[in-house]
């Protein structure tokens, strides 16, 4: 939007309240049919003016956005939308980090979380799912207690992706090095060199608070892959450079 058509919409929505909230979260879930998006489709090779009396000025991607940008405004007014925003997180947002979603969550604040922490423990939830609301979690930038025990009950639950994740997560917060050093020196050596390579940057993120992990990292300079051997330099040297071999 532009600067004045924001302005003008923020005044609407500060007027109108959370009375625009059943029609922000429609919008949001709003589901054009197969001919509708077919329509879209080929609207894509018409010039602009063409294309708006096709599709009409709203489009179904602009109400999204509408919605979007309608929800942020209204902030913590918007509370009572968290379970659409986190429906429309579970049907859509697998698979990635939940943007503009989380944006939105966070814009609302802290009330957004119990639902996602929820997700993230239900054993009952598929493991895609459970590692899913690990990355909102991360994406709303936003760490409380309740937050951070629930991660670090993570570590010792039974799905390995979702308690590397959650480890991801408290070291890229340097939070609870007690519990997530252990873990992560547990797993670095991981069959999969991309997963070592993100552990050992996990484990570098606490600086010299990881000085336990140094003789695991010490290990690492002989990896078969060149990157890890790396990477487990670059560690060291952050954590202690003075005991590299020479």
């Amino acid at each position: 939007m532009h600067s004045e058509t924001e302005a003008e919409a923020a005044v609407a929505l500060n007027a109108i309240g959370t009375n625009a909230l059943p029609w922000l979260t429609k919008w949001l879930l709003y589901e054009p049919s197969k001919l509708k998006l077919k329509m879209i489709e080929l609207s894509e090779r018409l010039p602009t003016r063409m294309r708006n009396v096709v599709l009409g000025n709203h489009s179904s991607y602009s109400r999204g956005e509408l919605a979007i940008h309608g929800l942020m405004l209204l902030g913590r007014q918007a509370r009572p939308a968290i379970p659409v925003l986190i429906r429309s997180l579970v049907v859509h947002g697998v698979g990635n980090d939940g943007w503009p979603i989380t944006e939105v969550l966070a814009s609302i604040g802290e009330e957004s979380l119990p639902p996602l922490v929820a997700i993230m423990t239900n054993s009952a939830n598929s493991p895609q799912l459970r590692a899913a609301a690990v990355f909102w979690i991360e994406s709303m930038h936003i760490t409380n207690s309740f937050v951070t025990s629930n991660l670090v009950a993570c570590l010792h639950g039974a799905e390995t992706e979702v308690a590397r994740q959650a480890a991801y997560v408290l070291a890229g917060a340097q939070l609870e090095p007690e519990a997530v050093l252990p873990f992560l020196t547990n797993v670095v050596h991981h069959t999969n060199s991309n997963i070592r390579l993100t552990v050992i940057d996990s484990i570098s993120q606490y600086g010299i608070a990881a000085h336990s992990a140094l003789p695991t990292l010490l290990e690492l300079l002989k990896d078969s892959d060149l990157r890890v051997r790396r990477a487990a330099t670059d560690a060291v040297i952050k954590i202690d450079r003075s005991i590299l071999p020479q």
